[in-house]
């Protein structure tokens, strides 16, 4: 997000008051970020909630594999986050059953019209 949005470490962490290294610590999973700091980054960053609801899911979930990883499950939500072209969503805790349970979909928005809905998968009881 924060390269997204053009800012380097030290500017993200200059308008949040904090240091570009504890930025970079966090970036790289060397330090867990308390959560002024992600208050703080998300909306500088405009993201609408994204990074408090990702701490709120790595703080809930149970570690599976240990630290390492984690860390990697990590890098890879940030790197589908950056794309251009794709958008990361995450769901808070607790919200049940939604439609990305049975696996990705796309959503395309046409200029004139409805919102079209693509789901990838095998829904129950369709032929195998």
């Amino acid at each position: 997000m924060r390269t997204k949005a053009g800012r380097s470490q030290e500017a993200l962490g200059e308008q949040n008051n904090y240091s570009a290294s504890l930025v970079a610590s966090v970036e790289l999973c060397r330090r867990a970020p308390r959560e002024e700091f992600i208050q703080r980054c998300d909306e500088a960053l405009h993201g609408e909630g994204l990074l408090l609801r990702i701490r709120e899911a790595i703080l809930k979930e149970r570690p599976v594999g240990g630290p390492k990883v984690k860390r990697e499950e990590l890098r890879h939500l940030v790197a589908v986050g950056d794309r251009r072209l794709g958008h990361l969503h995450v769901a808070p805790r607790g919200v049940g059953a939604y439609a990305g349970l049975n696996g990705a979909f796309v959503i395309a928005t046409p200029p004139e019209g409805d919102d079209l809905a693509y789901l990838d998968n095998r829904s129950p009881g369709a032929p195998s």
